[in-house]
């Protein structure tokens, strides 16, 4: 049962320290692919989406070929593949096992679920093992969720266990038994099992699954204390839930964690409770917090309880804008508002202050006087999706030679105005990701671009180098190439509308968000500068882009 392994775990890591979150390398082995002739051949069938000349590949005598060949079909997702796939579940070589586990994940079928569970009886490698969780956890239904109660788990796989549950709750399959593994797991002595089990707590947007056990939160909560891992994600499942008993909890986060994320997590979660005028008066006070991201958080907040402020209220909100004492991004929040209540005179000087090199805060104040009909979606980072129903155009053909000159971990160096944040990136996991990436940088398509969008302990979004000068897009959408590095803090991924709907555009993640896995392209990870990228926000731009040819992996 869960509960005993829990304990076991206890005596096993009480004496370890607590860690930060940190980003993770992609569990993925290096595979010569930029020398192999025979592997990139497997890559260009993969980008042109021929599932038909890639299956025969899965059969070759060379484990690398076969691996190589199931890891493509991951990102081709093409169902009639799912029957040789879950053959390769059973052969002789890890690696490729590991490969097809993931492949089969990314085909989200429910009737490879018994294979899958089949494999994590026999299955002694803790890598096949996490992917085949992963796996599970996107495509198996209620009989598989109560099999992996039954399997004795080791230690350090319990961290994957609590993601593929979270995952199976998010698709809406959740049990009594699951959800308490859940809900001791807040508790455990491991972090990364703390952290892992409140994601799901936090993302959930149904809080009926768990209302009825709400006290577990809220005493995980109350004993870890506001800057442990669970509990950027405890106070966002707290806010949603929205019990009256929790506006005291979420003010103690927002009041006393060191961790910005959290503040920023407690001030949106607050939102909920601004009925309150003690709330509301908290909020405006937060909106000079030292990080801009909480900030940012508590305006919104309050712009969403305009409609329960009193006029006093809402002239003091004016009186801040007309006097320019907040960063224009807190201030822009309000701009809406103060235009429904009679103040657009407001946000016309507003506008008028704001120097003509500031576009996008000038945008935000025209927006607000003179609404504008929708639009679609930009691509995005993870919120609003558009399913790509005509089909993907040709794909941009890839250049071996001038890949294997940028090597198989090329640095990805972005000069901001805050700094500079160093990425290395992953030729041989997103080839074709990387490659359109240098040739924007070296081309300088992204220098003076701005940060679109920044959305607090979520990502910093930039890139969009077709706002400015729609001739340096590229031509055609790129391929996705869904790897198994995950969004943990720090990731960069590609934005997106849907499959193969990429771009220019790139965004870096604040903090894990399993949620993302498979479904956008990451490709590489920040090794320097995170802290600059704590520091992003709307409208900030980069200075100068580079690239620097990179190295083998050691």
């Amino acid at each position: 049962m869960f509960d005993h392994r829990l304990r076991a775990l206890a005596l096993l890591v009480a004496l370890l320290p607590a860690c930060s979150e940190t980003v993770s390398m992609s569990d993925r082995p290096a595979d010569d692919l930029l020398a192999r002739s025979d592997l990139q051949l497997i890559v260009d069938l993969q980008t042109l989406r021929d599932a038909t000349a890639l299956s025969p590949f899965l059969n070759d005598p060379d484990p690398a070929v076969r691996s190589r060949a199931a890891f493509a079909l991951a990102s081709v997702q093409a169902p009639a593949a799912l029957p040789a796939l879950l053959r390769l579940l059973s052969d002789d070589v890890r690696s490729v096992r590991a490969e097809a586990a993931f492949a089969v994940g990314q085909l989200g079928d429910s009737t490879a679920a018994p294979v899958l569970l089949q494999l994590l009886e026999n299955e002694g490698d803790p890598v096949v093992l996490s992917r085949c969780l992963e796996a599970l956890g996107k495509c198996g239904g209620h009989d598989a969720l109560h099999r992996l109660s039954e399997v004795a788990w080791t230690p350090g796989l319990l961290p994957d266990l609590a993601l593929a549950v979270a995952r199976f709750g998010m698709r809406g399959i959740f049990s009594d038994e699951t959800r308490a593994f859940l809900f001791e797991s807040l508790t455990a002595d491991d972090p990364e099992l703390r952290r892992s089990a409140a994601y799901f707590f936090g993302r959930m947007g149904d809080t009926g699954i768990w209302q009825a056990e709400a006290a577990e939160v809220r005493r995980a909560l109350d004993l870890l204390g506001a800057d442990d891992p669970a509990a950027l994600y405890l106070v966002q499942g707290l806010g949603r839930l929205g019990a009256e008993e929790d506006a005291d909890r979420l003010l103690a986060a927002l009041t006393r964690a060191a961790d910005w994320r959290v503040r920023s997590n407690a001030a949106a979660a607050l939102g909920s409770f601004t009925d309150s005028e003690r709330i509301r008066r908290t909020l405006l006070t937060t909106c000079d917090d030292p990080s801009r991201h909480v900030g940012i958080s508590a305006a919104r907040s309050l712009a969403g309880a305009v409609d329960v402020m009193s006029a006093a209220e809402i002239e003091s909100l004016a009186d801040r804008v007309e006097a320019g004492h907040d960063p224009w991004q807190v201030a822009a929040e309000w701009l809406r508002q103060l235009v429904a209540a009679d103040r657009s005179d407001v946000v016309e000087r507003w506008l008028e202050n704001q120097p003509e090199e500031n576009e996008t805060a000038r945008a935000r104040a025209e927006n607000a006087l003179n609404p504008p009909t929708r639009r679609p979606p930009r691509r995005t980072g993870g919120e609003e999706e558009i399913p790509d129903e005509a089909g993907p155009p040709p794909a941009p053909p890839l250049d071996w030679t001038y890949l294997a000159g940028l090597g198989p971990r090329p640095r990805f160096e972005l000069e901001t105005e805050k700094g500079t944040i160093t990425l290395e990136l992953l030729t041989e996991e997103a080839p074709l990701t990387v490659q359109t990436f240098a040739r924007l940088a070296e081309g300088g398509y992204y220098d003076g671009i701005a940060f679109h969008r920044v959305v607090a302990n979520f990502v910093v979004q930039g890139g969009d180098t077709g706002e400015r000068d729609p001739a340096s897009a590229p031509p055609d959408p790129l391929r996705s190439e869904f790897t198994r590095l995950p969004f943990r803090r720090g990731v960069i991924g590609v934005a997106s509308s849907g499959k193969d709907t990429e771009g220019s555009q790139y965004f870096i993640t604040h903090s894990m968000q399993p949620h993302l896995d498979g479904r956008y392209t990451a490709f590489g990870y920040v090794i320097e500068g995170m802290d600059v990228t704590d520091t992003l926000y709307e409208g900030d731009r980069v200075v100068a882009a580079r690239i620097v040819p990179g190295r083998s992996r050691q």
